[in-house]
């Protein structure tokens, strides 16, 4: 993943102008470059933007120790500051990279705002189903869930779910890429050694799909099948630097995985 590359959208935020603040704005950066930026009501977002909520901050030009900023140039490079109602630097980004709090800024806030998308994504299509009932958002630090999903089953039964989402760590097709368990400390919300939730979903955007495993019986499988695996490194979102884990192709999970299912987005 190349943080430069990424499409970022900033939302929620104020935006200074020559003819005084924007109460609401959005900022569009491609490549490392503000695309477009204006009022929230007149611009369409890119539908696999990122997006990070400026909770209202004001989002202007300038790096990060600038006394003030300036209102936000179309085709420049996306040196921008976001700024509290007290006047407190939030963070800061150079040419669409976040540099500001600190090392390893970028990373952790692209792989919040990623995370974020796909939760409501799959609460989105939840919510559709026919036999919902009711889809909530939980504090997945706490309890290692992030979803709580209510369902009539065929007896017409209520049943309750608890969900872990993780969006995609890999783009090659038709694989899921689990990270080893040394390298998922670095990383604990895409841990499947330690979840918790009773279904662990693997939002895979390249695939048009998210895979839904029944979480103890992918513990179980990975434990006795995961070294057939090559341990290779990449670098996912969220992580400074290369992690270790194994791609394991979807054919295989699903022969083996007899309740694991496929949503598609």
């Amino acid at each position: 993943m190349n943080p430069a590359s990424l499409v970022i959208v900033i939302l929620n935020c104020r935006l200074p102008a020559p003819e005084g603040e924007i109460a609401s704005g959005v900022v569009i950066i491609e490549d490392g470059v503000v695309a477009a930026t204006g009022r929230d009501f007149l611009l369409a977002l890119p539908p696999d933007a990122i997006l990070i909520d400026a909770e209202r901050g004001l989002v202007g030009m300038g790096k990060k120790d600038a006394e003030e900023l300036g209102p936000i140039v179309i085709g420049a490079p996306a040196d921008i500051v976001c700024r509290s109602r007290f006047g407190e630097t939030v963070w800061a980004m150079e040419a669409g990279v976040i540099v500001a709090p600190g090392e390893g800024a970028h990373q952790a806030m692209i792989w919040k705002a990623w995370r974020e998308r796909a939760i409501r994504r799959i609460m989105d299509i939840l919510a559709r189903r026919e036999e919902h009932i009711e889809v909530t958002l939980v504090d997945s630090e706490a309890s290692g869930e992030d979803i709580v999903w209510l369902f009539r089953d065929a007896r017409d039964d209520v049943q309750r779910l608890t969900i872990r989402v993780v969006p995609s760590l890999l783009s090659e097709p038709r694989r899921i890429f689990f990270l080893d368990e040394a390298s998922a400390g670095h990383l604990p919300e895409a841990d499947v050694h330690s979840a918790r939730a009773h279904w662990w979903f693997y939002l895979h955007a390249g695939d048009g799909a998210c895979y839904c495993l029944p979480t103890r019986a992918l513990q179980r499988w990975l434990r006795a099948h995961a070294a057939d695996y090559p341990l290779t490194a990449t670098l996912t979102p969220g992580a400074a630097q290369p992690l270790q884990g194994r791609a394991v192709p979807i054919d295989q999970l699903q022969a083996a995985i007899l309740r694991m299912r496929v949503l598609l987005l």
